[in-house]
């Protein structure tokens, strides 16, 4: 008789595989939403998406209420 984590649960290799594949594509995608979304200028050094591009995109699209609980920098 086999024993172990994987006979134990034969859908682990699944769960984990997919997570792997979303944590993968998350900075992948944020780069291209974050790019597309915010003008070069904010990006700059002093810009308003300097060093926290998903927060301005938080503040700019969910409004101020949610980017306070976000825990953005406004």
């Amino acid at each position: 008789m086999r024993s172990g984590l994987l006979t134990a649960c034969p859908k682990m290799p699944l769960a984990t595989a997919t997570a792997a594949v979303v944590m993968s594509a998350f900075p992948i995608v944020t780069s291209f939403v974050t790019t597309l979304l915010i003008p070069e200028d904010a990006f700059k050094p002093g810009g308003e998406a300097n060093g926290h591009a998903l927060a301005q995109l938080t503040h700019a699209y969910q409004g101020s209420a949610f980017s306070a609980v976000h825990g953005t920098r406004r």
